[in-house]
Formats: structure tokens, C-alpha cells, sequence
């Protein structure tokens, strides 16, 4: 294992500050994106007190040839976790909280296992998708359990006025070859889009010598998926709108399990949901929406075969009402999760029914939001959390910004009922965290400062047995700028994290205390040339601080060229230094890769 330092990295990040603090004199940027995952409505984006990553569809074209939790890990304040390259089992990290502290939604539909309790990254396709917001911080007063650390949502294609027809193909290291089509457009009131996508790949061994259980094999493990996604909508009287959507993902992943076996994993991720949504009255808004996913899986082993199926079905109404002071939304929601397969559980389903109330509002200089919502979950009764934000703007260019929420993360089915594993007993995580920001705009430049604390009773514990924990507390720094200035973009951003377990004052696994990214493209013409660097310090693999990962640093680099109106090519290369590094003890991650795409899309 090659060892890597932050030393050159932050000196990098210190003198594209130095550089660019000076031009803090333009006048100021006007932002105009919308985003819903922060209020469950859509004010625009300057409105907002919390933390919020927007990742669009550019961004996710120019990152050809890497998984879903690679693309999102990228952010300021996030950090993955993966067993492997793609197809591997992964979590997102959200300012050092569990994987499973993140909810997951596609189009506002829970997504993920309610087995393992986390979210479902690995086989979600990249084609379908749109848009990613990534709500960092507790957000349980909006969504419930789950939404600890925070919320990442996923928004599909949907159809545009003109119709628009693309396809994608990507050939690359480790076997890797792409294919995905798509059309999109409308017919009078109708919009609609529709696309399919094939993705295969040979891969690399997905463990090493250091792998536990004595999983090693050198063989490559590989990856196979197709998907598809389709999306309706029609404005059926004034003001009202009905809409379909439909996401799903069919993969074949192979693992390690020994010298002699190589176990595989056929998964299986679908997302429906049917909607409607309309104006009772100038000032009320109203919408209805019926969703479900299914989260499926079966692993072929020496022994024999292993299933775990989850399907979440979901019923949401929520109505927007405009007030003197600010947006009422106000709803109620009920969550259906049933587990099935060859293990059997205690209890297989649980219910939770919900009603939630919520205020966003802004009046000059001031920007206010206020959510409470109560839950209540056959297993575990009543649960009741809330949220408090404001925002100040001291001048145009500053604004200063603090929020306050509580959280709970009911346990897993595996974590309660698994055999020789679960613990019944085990209770509901209950979570609080206090953040202060401020946000400085100038013209292109933008530079936001976050401090966040939060503190975790009852955290849930696996090894060496399921229990609860006293208590964690995750405290750190994000600091962020980014600027455009001509053609050039700029992204950077520093993550100082803390997170530890009171009780004993030992670091939390897997958490890297310091995390550098930075992200920068130039536009020439049809030319555009990027590159990306993440450098993050050594961590632990285990809660008893023992056992260490090294510290390592990773850089990607890329070139899109424009041929004419409807044709582009793309080339990358990822792991540029070809950097041999683990984010878990004895799972290797890709090296130097190389993904070559060519894009048509007539316009």
C-alpha cells in the first residue's frame, strides 16, 4: 500500500484561495436555482438556511465511467465507504455520520433496504438522472427516520417542450462498455421521456490479502446492469398536472468469498410513482402522490442461495398554502416497509404513519424556516422531531445563517430480528445538531463557512454485538469557495470532522478527520478541460482504533470537445497517479483507468 500526505494538497487549496480572494470585488452573483429537498417546496436556492449541494446532469456526464457514490462523495462534507469498484456495496457518509443516517429518495420516494438499513446506491443508473440534491444535516422534521446525517434526492429526466433524442456509448478500462439512448419531448399538454441504458464490466479483484473472513481471490469481479426509465406528465385543467414515473435497474455483481468460490449477487432496484398536483386557490396548492420501490437481492454462495427483498410503499399529501408570513406546508404521509426472503424474521413489516407542519418564509434581510413533523412506527410507538432555522444578510455580499434540528433512525430488521446477529431490544437512535454558517457573495466568487455539532444517543453499534452506544458526537468545519470567472470554473473545499465515541473518546471507523477536494474546468471554444483532486487524511478501519487506513490522494482528469451542434467526444482518466488505496480494510478500489465516450444529441 503506497502512502499519500495532505501536506501538498492544502497548500494547493491555499493558494487558489490567495488567488482568488483578492478578485472579491464584482458585483453580486444573482442564483436562481430552485431547490425542494431543504423545504419540501421550491423557493429559490438563496432562501435556504442549510447546507445544500447541488449536482446537475453536466456534472454526472463528466464523470463517464465512475459509480453513483463516487459522483456524490465528490461534495463538500461527504465521504464513501464501497467494498470495491462498481456494483460493490457502498455507503455515503454524510458529515460523519452512518451510512445509514442517509435517506435516500428518487422523485420523493424512500429508496433502500430496510434489512441492512441503508440506502441503495450500487445499482441505481446514472443515465436516468437529472438532477442530485444533497441536504447535508439532520432532516427528520421533513422525512423521518433515516434522515440523521442527511438527505440525498434523486431527480429522473422528464420530458422538455422539444422533442430530443439522444445517444451515449463509453468504452474504457477493466472492460468497461457503455450504452445508453433516451428521447424526450412533448405533444400539446403531454411531456414525456424514456431511455435505456446497458453497462458491463469485467473489473478488478474486489478485495485483497488484508480482506476479513479470509475473502481474498484474485480473480476480477465484474458488473453488469440494464435499465431503463420512463416519465409522463400531462396538464389535465388549468393548474393541475398528473404524472408517472418509472425507474428501474437490473445488476449482476460478482464477489470475493474465498480462494475457491466467487459468489455472485443478481440485484433488482425499481421506483414507481403515480402523482397529482394542482391549485385549490391562488394561495393553496396541493398534491398527492403514490409511490413504491422495491429493493431486491439474491447472492449465489458455495452453500446455497440467500435472498432479502424490501418494498417500501409510500402515500404522501401535502399542501402549500402562501401566508402573510411565509409558506404553510402542511401533510400527512404513511410509509409501508415488508421485508421477505430466505432469512426468517421476529416481525417482517412495520407501519409508520405521519403528519408533518412546516413555515419558510423571507422578508427583507431575514429568511426563516420552522418543520415539525411526528411519526408513528408499529415497532416503536411515537416519534416527534423538529427544526429551526434563520438567516441573516448583514450587507448584500454576507449573509449569516443557523440552524437547530433533532433526528431519530429506527433499527433494521437485521440489527433487531437477524439470527445470531439482531438484538431485539435495540431502540431508536435519537440525534440533535446545532450548525452555524455564512456565506459571502461577491460576483462570480462565493466562499460559505460551516461549523456543525451533533451529538447522537442511543447510536446503534454492530461489533463485537448490536447495541446502543451512550452517546457520538460528529463536530467539525466545511470550508468552501467557488467562483466563474471567464471560461474557468472553480469548486473547493475543506471538510475538518471529529467524530468520536464520548464513552471511551475513540474515533468513529472509517472517517477521515480532514478532507480536501477541489474542482476546476476551463472552457476553450468547443474544448473543455477538468480535472478533480480528493485528498483525505488516514482513518481507522475498526471502532477500536487499531487497525489504520493510510491517508491517500486521488486525481481525475478530463476533456470534452464539442464537434459540432450534435456530436461530442469524451475522454478521462481517472486515479490519474494510479493511487492503490482502501476506504475498508481489504477492498480494493480502482487505479488508473482510462473511458472514452461519444455523445450524439441532434439539435
Amino acid at each position: 500500500m503506497k502512502n499519500s500526505s495532505l501536506t501538498p494538497s492544502l497548500g494547493l487549496l491555499a493558494v487558489a484561495l490567495s488567488a482568488a480572494i483578492p478578485s472579491l470585488a464584482l458585483a453580486q452573483q444573482q442564483l436562481s436555482d430552485v431547490v425542494v429537498t431543504a423545504t419540501r417546496i421550491e423557493p429559490p436556492v438563496q432562501n435556504i438556511n442549510s447546507d445544500i449541494t447541488i449536482i446537475d446532469a453536466k456534472q454526472i456526464e463528466q464523470q463517464s465511467g465512475r459509480s453513483l457514490s463516487e459522483i456524490i462523495a465528490q461534495s463538500a462534507g461527504l465521504q464513501m465507504v464501497a467494498n470495491g469498484g462498481l456494483g460493490k456495496a457502498s455507503n455515503i457518509l454524510i458529515r460523519g455520520t452512518e451510512g445509514r443516517h442517509v435517506l435516500l429518495l428518487v422523485d420523493g420516494i424512500r429508496v433502500g433496504s430496510a434489512t441492512l438499513g441503508t440506502a441503495s446506491f450500487d445499482n441505481l443508473s446514472l443515465n436516468s438522472i437529472e438532477r442530485i440534491e444533497v441536504l447535508k444535516g439532520p432532516a427528520s422534521a421533513l422525512y423521518g427516520s433515516d434522515a440523521v446525517g442527511g438527505v440525498v434526492q434523486i431527480f429522473t429526466r422528464k420530458g422538455g417542450k422539444v422533442f430530443q433524442p439522444e445517444v451515449n456509448v463509453t468504452a474504457g478500462s477493466f472492460g468497461n462498455r457503455q450504452a445508453n439512448a433516451s428521447f424526450s419531448g412533448s405533444n400539446g399538454n403531454l411531456r414525456y421521456a424514456f431511455g435505456a441504458g446497458y453497462l458491463k464490466e469485467t473489473g478488478f479483484s474486489a478485495s485483497n490479502e488484508k480482506a476479513p473472513f479470509s475473502n481474498f481471490n484474485a480473480d476480477k469481479d465484474g458488473f453488469e446492469q440494464t435499465s431503463a426509465f420512463a416519465s409522463v406528465s400531462a396538464e389535465v385543467a388549468t393548474g393541475w398536472t398528473i404524472d408517472a414515473k418509472l425507474q428501474a435497474s437490473n445488476g449482476t455483481s460478482s464477489y470475493d468469498s474465498g480462494e475457491f468460490f466467487n459468489p455472485t449477487t443478481d440485484m433488482v432496484n425499481q421506483v414507481i410513482s403515480l402523482g397529482v398536483k394542482g391549485k385549490i386557490s391562488p394561495t393553496w396548492i396541493t398534491s398527492l402522490r403514490f409511490g413504491q420501490s422495491d429493493d431486491k437481492s439474491k447472492t449465489f454462495e458455495s452453500y446455497g442461495t440467500d435472498s432479502y427483498n424490501t418494498r417500501q410503499q409510500q402515500l404522501t399529501w401535502s399542501n402549500e398554502i402562501k401566508s402573510p408570513v411565509g409558506t404553510v406546508l402542511t401533510g400527512l404521509e404513511q410509509t409501508k416497509e415488508k421485508v421477505s426472503g430466505t432469512t426468517t424474521y421476529d416481525l417482517d413489516s412495520r407501519t409508520i404513519n405521519a403528519v408533518f407542519l412546516g413555515l419558510v418564509g423571507n422578508s427583507d434581510a431575514h429568511s426563516w424556516q420552522a418543520n415539525l413533523r411526528h411519526d408513528h412506527n408499529s415497532q416503536f410507538g411515537g416519534s416527534t422531531t423538529g427544526m429551526l432555522g434563520y438567516g441573516y444578510k448583514i450587507s448584500p455580499q454576507l449573509k449569516l445563517n443557523t440552524a437547530y434540528g433533532t433526528s431519530f433512525k429506527a433499527p433494521s430488521f437485521n440489527q433487531l430480528y437477524y439470527p445470531q446477529y439482531g438484538n431485539p431490544t435495540t431502540l431508536p437512535e435519537e440525534g440533535r445538531n446545532f450548525e452555524v454558517g455564512a456565506t459571502y457573495v461577491m460576483g462570480a466568487h462565493e466562499i460559505k463557512v460551516t461549523r456543525f455539532d451533533q451529538r447522537i444517543q442511543g447510536f446503534i453499534t454492530t461489533l463485537p454485538a448490536v447495541e446502543n452506544v451512550p452517546k457520538v458526537r460528529i463536530d467539525g468545519w466545511t470550508i468552501a469557495y467557488q467562483t466563474e470567472l471567464g471560461g474557468l470554473n472553480l469548486k473547493t473545499s475543506l471538510d475538518l470532522l471529529n467524530p468520536r465515541n464520548v464513552s471511551n473518546d475513540l474515533l468513529l471507523n472509517r472517517r477521515a478527520k480532514t478532507q480536501l477536494s477541489l474542482d476546476a474546468s476551463y472552457q476553450m471554444g468547443a474544448w473543455t478541460l477538468g480535472s478533480n483532486l480528493q485528498s483525505l487524511s488516514k482513518r481507522f478501519d475498526d471502532s477500536q482504533n487499531t487497525v489504520e487506513l493510510a491517508a491517500y490522494t486521488t486525481a481525475d482528469m478530463y476533456v470534452n470537445y464539442q464537434v459540432n451542434k450534435d456530436w461530442a467526444v469524451k475522454a478521462k482518466v481517472n486515479n490519474l497517479m494510479d493511487k492503490a488505496y482502501e476506504t475498508a480494510l481489504g477492498y480494493n478500489q480502482a487505479g488508473r483507468s482510462y473511458y472514452l465516450s461519444l455523445n450524439y444529441s441532434p439539435k
